[in-house]
C-alpha cells in the first residue's frame, strides 16, 4: 500500500477530483505533507500536467523537494520567481533563469 492510497478512502477527495475538469481550483485546509501527498496522488491518477502556484519561493522549493520523493523527479519542475519585480530586473539569478527555461 502506498501512502497516496489513503486519499482513496476520503469522500471529499473524490468529490473534489470529480470537479477538476471545470477549470481553476483553490485548495485550502491541508497542512504539512498532506498537501504534497494529495498533489502526488492527483498527478499519479490523472497522468496529466498540473500547475501548482505557491505563495512564495520558499514554499515552492519545499513542495518540489517533497513531491520528488513521491513521483518521478523528471516530472516535477520549479519555475522560480523572485518575490520582488525590481529585484528580478536588477539581479536575476542565472540558476533561476535556467530553471525557468527547463520548466517551460
Amino acid at each position: 500500500m502506498r501512502i497516496t492510497d489513503l486519499f482513496e478512502e476520503i469522500t471529499e477527495y473524490h468529490q473534489w477530483q470529480d470537479n477538476l475538469e471545470t477549470g481553476h481550483h483553490l485548495l485550502t485546509g491541508l497542512n504539512g505533507s498532506s498537501k504534497t501527498v494529495m498533489l502526488a496522488e492527483l498527478f499519479l491518477e490523472k497522468k496529466q500536467t498540473q500547475i501548482v502556484v505557491t505563495d512564495d519561493l520558499y514554499h515552492a522549493q519545499r513542495l518540489v523537494d517533497d513531491l520528488t520523493n513521491l513521483v518521478d523527479e523528471n516530472s516535477v519542475y520549479l519555475f522560480p520567481v523572485d518575490e520582488m519585480i525590481a529585484e528580478e530586473i536588477a539581479t536575476s539569478s542565472p540558476d533561476f533563469q535556467s530553471q525557468r527555461v527547463r520548466a517551460l
